[in-house]
């Protein structure tokens, strides 16, 4: 990169934006929240202004991940119905070299391409395959699922994945976002059914994000907050009411030596809600090379997914093969058991892994007038 030039990547979520600089050798950053702007070009103009970034502009390279699908060079943020595309950043930033990309795709990035990959450990697995697929899944503002495979999996097999080397990352992967957040939310019986109505109720359709996120976590508060339950601290209720951001609060009473017995059962609840949903997309998927957790709720929230409870729902199998339809019999049920076990589960702990995937990316392509 010219010395007169600079590499400007951002991870624009729901609720922040994250942007790292680099020129000359050097990294500026900065973050910012996005209620503060009315729009991204308002936020886009004070970044150049704040860095001062305005002698780095003219045939620099930008790449922002963006959390939001990316169409025709164009993404709509409902969570604060923001827009961002291509033709306008270029107005702002002079220059040809811009890719927009989802940002759960960069995580993927991170995870496939990084040579040093921070995660934690939640459940181990081993399988002899000859398909190498894995899923990073986003748990934060809202849910996102990114399906990564290799291209070459028929080559060779992979054997029991050492922990520290999760990935080969000198293979070839396809990266494949999706907005699987969207994807309605099925109940099953007693609590779910309930909560499901609840919402169903209030908001109509009901998306597995709307239980399974931040936003998700106030969901099920306000419907477990209800007089009938009993179970609520009256003190900490009055703190999250009063919160711009509830969930962070909801998470924080639920732990400690004396925890908020209705923030405790709300995180209890969403991650029994997660494992089954796990569940569903690791059967769908065969992610035999592992799980990726991602997102601020995956990691606030570690004590609740690191413990038997979250492993022992992602494993259980809900069939009764005792009945007249008899839809599923012993050995289907064998062969779905095998497959949970075998399928290994991490949280990823990289503080700036969208970032550092959206820098991958940019870098992995061919560029002009560079």
């Amino acid at each position: 990169m010219d010395n007169d030039k600079m590499d400007l990547i951002g991870d624009i979520g729901g609720t922040k934006s994250l942007f790292h600089v680099y020129i000359k050798g050097e990294v500026l950053i900065k973050s910012y929240l996005n209620q503060d702007f009315n729009s991204f070009q308002d936020l886009l103009s004070d970044l150049i202004t704040y860095l001062k970034l305005s002698d780095y502009l003219i045939g620099s390279r930008v790449c922002f991940a963006v959390a939001a699908p990316i169409i025709n060079d164009r993404a709509s943020l409902s969570n604060i119905n923001w827009t961002i595309d291509k033709e306008t950043i270029k107005r702002i930033i002079q220059t040809d070299n811009i890719l927009l990309l989802n940002d759960m795709e960069a995580v993927a990035y991170y995870v496939a391409r990084s040579p040093i990959l921070k995660y934690f450990p939640v459940k181990s697995g081993s399988f002899k395959r000859s398909t190498n697929t894995f899923l990073v899944v986003g748990i934060g503002t809202g849910f996102g699922l990114t399906i990564i495979r290799d291209k070459d999996s028929e080559q060779d097999e992979f054997v029991r994945m050492d922990p520290l080397i999760p990935i080969d990352n000198s293979r070839d992967y396809s990266i494949h976002p999706s907005e699987s957040g969207h994807v309605k939310f099925s109940p099953t019986a007693g609590f779910e059914l309930d909560l499901f109505n609840f919402l169903n109720e209030k908001m109509g359709t009901v998306s597995i994000e709307d239980v399974c996120s931040s936003r998700g976590i106030y969901n099920i508060y306000q419907f477990m907050a209800r007089d009938e339950f009993g179970i609520e601290d009256r003190d900490h209720r009055k703190q999250i009411l009063k919160e711009k951001d509830p969930t962070r609060l909801i998470i924080k009473h639920s732990k400690g030596r004396k925890p908020c017995s209705l923030c405790k059962y709300v995180l209890i609840n969403m991650m029994s809600i997660l494992a089954r949903k796990l569940q569903d997309l690791s059967l769908e998927f065969l992610p035999y090379q592992g799980i990726f957790l991602f997102g601020g709720v995956a990691k606030n929230s570690m004590s609740y997914i690191i413990n038997d409870d979250f492993i022992n729902t992602f494993k259980k199998i809900d069939i009764n093969t005792d009945n007249e339809l008899k839809t599923v019999d012993n050995n289907h049920i064998t062969n779905m058991k095998i497959i949970l076990d075998k399928v290994p589960i991490y949280v990823l702990t990289a503080e700036n892994a969208g970032i550092d995937g959206a820098k991958l990316f940019m870098e992995s392509r061919i560029w002009n007038n560079v």
